[in-house]
């Protein structure tokens, strides 16, 4: 670190260097400076300006220090000042649970856009290979580029989405709980009254289990895949059923099979619909997919005993990844509804 940039820390703000602390103060008039007077009702609200100032004023700090802020409020004008600490406090956690229902979009943002990619790269194979874009070599190799584009553009999206769009909220938590160690309140005697420690024991949203978050990543993994691999299987159908066409071959044990694999492919997309609203906390399809998961099981039972009755191994080889996709679902279904019982019961004592 330059010495320039200490001596600039230090001019602007109260700079530790042997316990490397930053003490960042804030004065203020007035509490109206900081308090949204818009509610219609006895509660505060924090303006979102006065965290995103403080979030700004941090870009400015090397993340070799740890921060200190430091509010004044010379004039409270008959506010109470434990609520206005509560507010804050509120207003950071609030922000937190934005925070995570904007994380858990952009993963589903991610997800099926990377999904949809693969599904337009497996449409595009089958197409090629079933002549569906005719017979001439020109108008094939058009189609099959345009193809290819779009699907690259859809992964790329994704790419962009989760690793290059900035957060949209005025102010990030996460970033207070990293590099904030406190934020004091001192009234206009320049006595500290209340403080915001940010220590495992203080912040709500610490709450939230390691299991919780990998049951919720197994429901996204589940849910995206069994859309990605119900699609790409009624394609596959399709194919078939294209082929048998062309060649003007019907095979009951054939048809049999494929619209068994059908029905599977259309309860693997309504199941991973439903765990992605499940993901989210709403949209359509919850309480069906509760149910076409467990047909989905006794499909896969009827496939294994169909591969046994007539040793149609590739028709078992097909269903692996809807299999695999199945359990990575149920096993975060199944974590998803223990949690959910304990949680019950925490909240009734």
């Amino acid at each position: 670190m330059f010495n320039r940039e200490k001596m600039l820390l230090g001019k602007y703000y109260d700079l530790d260097e042997e316990n490397k602390i930053v003490t960042i103060s804030y004065s203020y008039n007035s509490v109206y400076d900081i308090i949204d007077g818009t509610l219609d009702n006895d509660e505060y609200l924090i303006k979102d300006e006065v965290m995103s100032r403080i979030i700004n004023s941090l870009k400015m700090i090397p993340v070799i220090y740890k921060i200190n802020v430091s509010l004044k409020i010379e004039d409270y004008s008959g506010f109470d000042k434990e609520k206005v600490v509560d507010a804050f406090e509120d207003a950071i956690e609030m922000n937190h649970y934005s925070l995570e229902r904007e994380s858990r979009r952009k993963w589903i943002k991610t997800s099926l856009l990377v999904i949809v990619g693969i599904i337009v790269l497996f449409f595009n194979a089958y197409a090629k290979k079933n002549g569906w874009y005719g017979n001439g070599e020109t108008n094939v190799d058009i189609a099959s580029e345009v193809f290819d584009i779009a699907a690259w553009v859809f992964i790329w999206e994704a790419v962009t989405i989760m690793f290059l769009t900035p957060t949209e909220l005025p102010f990030n938590s996460n970033r207070l709980k990293l590099r904030v160690n406190q934020i004091k309140f001192i009234d206009n005697d320049n006595e500290n009254y209340r403080m915001i420690t940010f220590d495992v024991s203080s912040l709500k949203w610490d709450s939230y289990t390691k299991l919780d978050k990998i049951s919720k990543t197994m429901l996204l993994i589940g849910g995206v895949a069994l859309i990605g691999i119900g699609t790409c299987g009624i394609i596959a159908v399709a194919s078939e059923a294209f082929e048998y066409l062309a060649n003007n071959e019907f095979d009951w044990k054939d048809l049999t099979a494929s619209a068994i694999k059908l029905v599977l492919d259309i309860l693997e997309i309504i199941t991973g619909i439903g765990t992605l609203s499940t993901y989210v906390g709403h949209g359509p399809f919850r309480k069906i997919a509760s149910v076409a998961s467990i047909v989905i099981a006794l499909i896969i039972v009827v496939i294994v005993g169909f591969t046994i009755l007539f040793g149609d191994i590739e028709f078992v080889i097909s269903v692996i990844f809807s299999l695999s996709a199945y359990i990575i679902y149920l096993v975060g279904r199944i974590m998803q509804f223990f949690l959910s019982k304990r949680q019950k019961k925490i909240e009734s004592k």
